[in-house]
């Protein structure tokens, strides 16, 4: 009842070398951030492929060790990355962390994800806020690998069965916290791709961070086109974060470079 998706299973073309130049191009914005005051932190979603490899049926995983490159080549250039994939990884030995027709974590992965970007803020001071986060109640949830498969018109067993997703909403019931003319002052921005828009992550982030998070991800954004968004917009200038969480998918690394990756204007 597991299904995956093919662009995880099959290693692109100079994948190592797409990998070495979005290094390059990061760590050169990362630096550029700072001397902003703007502290970047990279929070990369490894690959479901990666995390529950149980239910491939005998298919191998490419580019095995390219999360691990890729924190490594981080570390050295000195940009700061959470290891989303060890914390999964463990948690992924008692449940599912991911959905089981979908691309995305569900509500279990989203909330070990943003215990661990929390984890690796902690030193950071942030102004705090007080969340609640609710429990409405469990829908039936029909993957995205469902309906690229043009499946979501078909009954089970020509298709495996939709499951069973809390519906989780997280509510600040602290009073805001007001900047310059009364505008809310934001110190964390998150910027990212659907990951960052499912499963209540960005609630679940506030809530372990204990302040308010301003979502700037983007539906279908890759691995560039949120964070280029977010570096032409005048807040940067205005009133730039203490902290820039940068959410995006593994598998975007190792694709082939088809535009330019976001630089400081």
């Amino acid at each position: 009842g597991w299904l995956y998706l093919q662009q995880e299973l099959h290693q692109p073309t100079n994948a190592e070398n797409a990998m070495q130049t979005r290094a390059r191009a990061v760590i050169a914005l990362a630096t550029a951030l700072k001397t902003r005051g703007v502290h970047l932190l990279l929070a990369v979603v490894p690959n479901k492929a990666r995390i529950h490899p149980a239910y491939l049926g005998g298919a191998k995983i490419p580019l095995e060790n390219g999360y691990t490159q890729w924190l490594n080549l981080m570390q050295t250039g000195g940009v700061e990355t959470v290891a989303l994939d060890t914390a999964l990884l463990k948690a992924a030995q008692n449940q599912s962390v991911f959905l089981k027709t979908d691309t995305h974590w569900n509500t279990v992965g989203a909330k070990i994800a943003a215990q661990t970007i929390s984890t690796a803020l902690s030193e950071f001071s942030l102004t705090r806020a007080a969340f609640i986060t609710k429990k409405t109640q469990a829908v039936k949830y029909t993957g995205d690998l469902i309906h690229l498969m043009g499946l979501e018109d078909f009954s089970p067993p020509l298709r495996p069965n939709s499951e069973l997703e809390m519906v989780e909403q997280t509510q600040n019931i602290s009073v805001a916290n007001l900047g310059l003319l009364g505008a809310p002052q934001t110190e964390v921005v998150l910027v990212g791709t659907s990951y960052s828009l499912r499963s209540n992550f960005s609630g679940a982030l506030k809530q372990a961070l204990g302040t308010d998070v301003l979502n700037l991800a983007k539906e279908g954004s890759g691995f560039e086109r949120s964070m280029t968004a977010f570096l032409k917009d005048p807040m940067l200038e205005a009133a730039p974060p203490k902290v820039l969480i940068w959410e995006f998918s593994e598998r975007f690394l190792y694709l082939p470079i088809s535009g330019p990756l976001p630089v400081m204007p």
